[in-house]
């Protein structure tokens, strides 16, 4: 069986443009996998990150029936962690 140039160069034009158009639907489904799942992560772990802030802000030292202390955290030690993971804004510094 003899191919000519002619068909075979047809042949890579039009799987070539095939797989381009596939390559090119895979990035696009990859962006909008990405783009959901940043959508999922701010909706649900922003406030989970502003709970459990709010539990450590509101937290007081205090003993058991035991004897045993619990501190609370200092604000300022707590500040520093958090502004130093780009988790506070300066607006809400004391």
């Amino acid at each position: 069986m003899n191919i000519s140039a002619q068909s075979c160069k047809t042949w890579v034009n039009c799987w070539g443009s095939v797989i381009v158009k596939y390559i090119n639907w895979l990035k696009v489904l990859n962006y909008i996998i990405n783009y959901q799942i940043c959508q999922v992560q701010e909706r649900y772990t922003t406030p989970g990150e502003e709970a459990i802030v709010n539990v450590m802000v509101t937290a007081q030292t205090m003993t058991d029936i035991n004897g045993n202390t619990v501190y609370a955290l200092p604000h300022d030690r707590m500040q520093e962690v958090l502004r130093k993971f780009n988790r506070l804004s300066e607006q809400y510094t004391t």
